[in-house]
């Protein structure tokens, strides 16, 4: 029985992506939730602006100083905060 393995970077992102597709224009960190969530992944430009994975929310917001962010979660589309 064959087996297939497909590796897909930054999966998250790419699925954030597809529910806002202006979202490509700005950097994009992908949360398990709003209030009190941790960085599950981020996109290059968050990334360069000093975004990483499993930083608090708050953390790679204040680290990054950049605006706007989108901030997408699993359970629902993406949401730009107020900072």
């Amino acid at each position: 029985m064959p087996v297939v393995c497909a590796f897909v970077p930054a999966y998250k992102i790419a699925v954030a992506r597809l529910d806002d597709p202006a979202s490509a224009e700005r950097p994009l960190i992908v949360a398990d939730r709003l209030e009190r969530g941790h960085v599950l992944a981020v996109d290059a430009g968050a990334y360069e602006f000093g975004a990483r994975c499993g930083m608090t929310l708050v953390q790679a917001l204040i680290i990054a100083s950049i605006e706007p962010w989108v901030i997408s979660t699993p359970l629902g589309g993406p949401v730009v905060p107020d900072v």
